[in-house]
């Protein structure tokens, strides 16, 4: 049988190669929980937390207390058993702290249905319509120079990358300097986005904007506040740059209203924010009505987080924007599966094994949760400069 016996929760912390910068700080790595949902037949299901906020002691608590509600109940019975965290629990209030539960507790549960017919999960999703997913190159900032960053970009072009992400939004000169930069020295055919992580105004995004249309931007991911929709229509009406919106479409209702107002020209998510795979499906599905092509945020998930979402996205028709990576090649220094994600060359396979398609690896398991008790979990806002939002 497949009835839920035990929720086994371990966090893990993997560092970076050096300190990541963006606009509300820095931080030096990765911090999960790595869920496994033992059943009855002794099929584990993995999953991932992503503890961004609350942290790991917060969202590891709540599993505890929501656990009871799933033990005993058959994994495959997933709408059900969200059902019962969202209601039951009253979870439905605090949606956005939920979702991240959720997700991870989803996914392993989706990972016991795919192994339980031997079917990889984007079967169970209608099917794979593309056999390799594409992934953006992520130049991380990490206190390098402009030209250290541009020498990086052309070297990832030659490697086959196509599309670039980088942060901004502390540094307006910089960030146009940067984007100018890369331009010129990648060329003409490349996608280039910046995420200025909600720092910017209105006004501030509109001159912003102005002053990098000349560039050929593919977007520019949540450049206002983003529980400021407003915000994002005035900006969408008045740039003549692609709109990008991120945690201003946590949620499937967020999604709708965005899509309904016409505020974004591309929806970036995940598991995580949408609260489950089912739940993104649900959101991309929303987007495709409306014309929306999705592109998939890395939120920093490990390889099981990555993973388990590249199965939604490839079998999803409006998702064939390449996709978010939360890191560039080398810059994790580690993970907890047998195979670490890898997108080299600008695209990674879709799996084809049972369930998600990964495998942990006890010993990095070990190593990684030795990691996170004796240094603890890596903050998003490590040295952060904390205050109002948007800053400029």
């Amino acid at each position: 049988m497949t009835r839920i016996e035990a929720i086994e929760l371990t966090p893990v912390s993997v560092p970076f190669t050096r300190p990541e910068r963006w606009a509300l700080g820095e931080h030096g790595g990765m911090t999960s929980l790595i869920v496994e949902l033992h059943t009855e037949d002794g099929t584990t299901g993995l999953g991932e937390i992503l503890p961004v906020a609350p942290g790991p002691k917060a969202l590891t608590a709540t599993v505890e207390e929501l656990s009871p509600l799933l033990i005993g109940h058959d994994a495959r019975d997933i709408n059900r058993n969200v059902s019962r965290i969202l209601y039951e629990a009253g979870w439905y209030m605090f949606e956005r702290s939920a979702n991240l539960v959720i997700a991870g507790l989803e996914m392993a549960m989706w990972d016991v249905l795919g192994k339980s017919v031997g079917e990889p999960l984007h079967r169970l999703f209608g099917g794979a319509l593309r056999d390799r997913q594409p992934y953006v190159y992520y130049l991380q900032a990490s206190g390098r120079s402009v030209a250290e960053m541009a020498d990086e970009a052309v070297e990832a072009v030659a490697s086959g990358y196509d599309s670039f992400f980088f942060k901004g939004g502390w540094d307006e000169e910089r960030d146009v300097e940067l984007v100018a930069t890369l331009r010129e020295r990648v060329g003409p055919r490349p996608r280039l986005r910046l995420d200025p992580n909600e720092a910017w105004t209105v006004g501030t995004a509109v001159r912003m904007m102005k002053r990098l249309e000349p560039f050929d931007l593919e977007f520019v991911e949540q450049p206002v506040r983003m529980d400021d929709i407003e915000a994002l229509v005035r900006l969408r009406h008045a740039s003549g740059v692609a709109i990008g919106a991120n945690q201003g479409g946590w949620t499937s209702r967020q999604i709708f209203e965005i899509a309904k107002r016409g505020a974004a020209d591309v929806i970036v998510t995940d598991p995580h924010q949408e609260g489950g795979l089912a739940a993104l499906r649900r959101s991309i599905a929303i987007c495709e009505v409306a014309g929306l092509p999705v592109a998939h945020h890395a939120f920093s998930g490990l390889t099981i987080a990555m993973t388990a979402a590249m199965h939604v996205y490839a079998a999803s028709p409006n998702c064939g924007l390449v996709a978010g990576q939360a890191f560039a090649p080398g810059f994790l220094t580690g993970d907890v599966t047998t195979t670490m994600f890898s997108a080299e060359g600008g695209s990674a396979a879709v799996p084809s094994a049972p369930g998600i398609g990964v495998e942990l690896d006890r010993d990095r398991l070990a190593s990684a949760h030795k990691a996170y008790l004796e240094g603890g979990a890596h903050s998003f806002f490590d040295e952060a400069d904390i205050g109002w939002l948007p800053r400029r």
